[in-house]
């Protein structure tokens, strides 16, 4: 929306990237989000993992 790109369909998805106006603005839109999205997932992560001093016992 940021970027005043307009869709003549009733639905989203990468599939009706030709009936959107200014597509190659909207597909950027997409992989800025994605790389968003994976480098916040990342940073969720890795502040939720704990070192454990204890040994976990070996199953044999």
């Amino acid at each position: 929306m940021a970027v005043g790109a307009t869709s003549l369909a009733p639905h989203g998805g990468i599939w009706v990237v030709g009936l959107i106006g200014k597509p190659l603005l909207v597909l950027l839109a997409i992989a800025v989000g994605t790389a968003i999205t994976a480098v916040s997932v990342v940073a969720a992560k890795s502040l939720g993992r704990t070192e454990s001093t204890v040994p976990v016992p070996a199953t044999v």
